[in-house]
């Protein structure tokens, strides 16, 4: 499995969803997390859908503030979402040949009173 946590620093560029797509094709990703995504929250899911993965979790950035996409294809198994919030995503993910794990992505405040 292949997988990359992307700060983006946002998705509005025309140019976005080619440069994902060819990250996926070049390195065979089957997972991609991408932070910081200043996207719309009426916009992410239909920008999330042009980057070429079958399934997404999004959680929606506040203002221009954080918003975390988690993208994957079928190819990764079966994936279970546990718990997330406005600055994780927990995931619980089983493999087809039966190996089961966890993956958490973080995109936390740096303020301690926030986190």
């Amino acid at each position: 499995m292949n997988y990359m946590i992307w700060n983006s620093c946002g998705t509005d560029a025309h140019s976005f969803p080619a440069l994902i797509r060819d990250l996926k094709n070049h390195y065979k990703l089957n997972f991609i997390a991408i932070l910081e995504t200043r996207c719309a929250q009426q916009m992410a899911p239909i920008r999330a859908q042009q980057l070429g993965f079958g399934n997404m979790e999004i959680v929606d950035c506040e203002g221009y503030s954080g918003g975390t996409w988690c993208l994957w294809d079928d190819s990764i198994g079966e994936v279970f979402l546990v718990e997330r919030n406005n600055q994780f995503v927990h995931f619980q993910i089983t493999r087809t040949e039966g190996v089961i794990w966890h993956l958490t992505v973080v995109y936390a405040s740096p303020n301690p009173l926030t986190r």
